[in-house]
C-alpha cells in the first residue's frame, strides 16, 4: 500500500483506520492487530537509503534536507545500502506482467469486459474485443506476462523473480528489526511539466524502483512533501514494517512543521 499525504494528515489517518483490516471478500487482505505498533527502541528511529541513487540535483537537495531535519529533531538516523533493490524493477515487472496476463485472460468479450461489435466468430470476437478494449501499455504487459509464463520459462523467470522478491522482503524485515522508518526518494526527478513527456517509457519504468518497492514487499509507505524547487514539488517516501502505519503517521506529523505543504504554481 502506498499512502499519499494530503494537506490534512488527520483526515488521511481517519480514512486509513476505516479501510484497514481484513475483508472476507478480499483474499489478499489480512487481519490487523488490535494494538498499534510501537517504536523498536521506545522512540522513533530512522534508516535512510544511501549510495549513488541517481537523483536529480533538486531531489538530491530535498533528500539531504529531510535527513538533516530528522537529525535536527533529535531522532536516531543511520544510512544503509540495500543491494537487492537493484533487482526491484526486473522482479516487479516480471511478477506484475505475469499476474496481469493471467488475471486479464478472462476479459475476452464473452463474459467479462468490452465486447466488440465486429466479431463474426467466437475467436474473432475475442481477438477484436481484446484489441479494442486494452490500451497499448496493457497489451505490452499481457505479452510480456504470457512470455514469462510459457512452458519452460516459468521457472527461469517467474519463480526466480519470486525468490528474489522474498530476499528483498527479508532485507527490509532486517532493517525494521532495529529501526522504525525507512527513508527513500519517491522518484529520482521532479514531476514533468505540462506538455512535457519527460522520460521515455523505458526510463520511467526504471525510475519506478523507489515506489514499486512498496508494492513488491507489501509494506506500507507514505509520500511527504519536502519543498518546491524551480516551481515544481519535491517528494520523499517513508516506509514502515507490516501493520505499522501508525508509525508512518507519527513520523509525518513530526516532520510536517519542517516541511509544510506548499503550492507549486508552475506545476498547475
Amino acid at each position: 500500500m502506498i499512502g499519499v499525504l494530503s494537506k490534512d494528515l488527520d483526515l488521511t489517518e481517519k480514512v486509513f483506520n476505516v479501510i484497514k483490516g481484513q475483508d472476507w471478500r478480499d483474499q489478499t487482505s489480512i487481519a490487523y492487530p488490535e494494538e498499534p505498533a510501537k517504536p523498536v527502541n521506545g522512540k522513533l528511529s530512522f534508516t535512510y537509503l544511501e549510495g549513488d541513487l541517481g537523483l536529480s540535483p533538486e531531489i538530491e537537495k530535498g533528500y539531504k534536507a529531510l535527513i538533516q531535519a530528522i537529525r535536527d529533531k533529535g531522532f536516531e538516523i543511520k544510512g544503509v545500502q540495500v543491494p537487492s533493490l537493484e533487482y526491484v524493477i526486473p522482479v516487479y515487472y516480471t511478477i506484475a506482467t505475469a499476474e496481469a496476463s493471467a488475471n486479464l485472460a478472462r476479459y475476452n468479450g464473452i463474459r467479462y469486459g468490452h465486447r466488440s461489435k465486429e466479431g463474426e466468430t467466437p475467436m474473432d470476437l475475442m481477438e477484436k474485443s481484446r484489441n479494442e478494449g486494452f490500451g497499448d501499455e496493457v497489451k505490452l504487459r499481457i505479452l510480456l506476462g504470457t512470455y514469462v509464463l510459457r512452458s519452460g520459462f516459468q521457472d527461469q523467470y517467474y519463480i526466480k523473480a519470486q525468490k528474489i522478491r522474498t530476499k528483498i522482503i527479508d532485507d527490509f524485515k532486517n532493517i525494521f528489526s532495529s529501526s522504525d522508518i525507512f527513508v527513500a526518494p519517491a522518484f529520482p526527478s521532479q514531476a514533468f511539466r505540462h506538455g512535457n513527456a519527460g522520460l521515455t517509457p523505458y526510463q520511467q519504468k526504471v525510475a519506478d524502483k523507489f515506489t514499486v518497492t512498496a508494492n513488491l514487499t507489501g509494506m506500507p509507505a507514505l509520500s511527504i512533501p519536502v519543498g518546491v524547487e524551480n516551481g515544481l514539488p519535491v517528494g520523499m517516501q517513508l516506509f514502515a514494517n507490516y501493520c505499522s502505519e501508525n508509525l508512518l503517521f507519527d513520523a509525518a506529523r513530526e516532520l510536517s512543521d519542517v516541511f509544510p505543504v506548499a503550492d507549486a504554481p508552475e506545476a498547475l
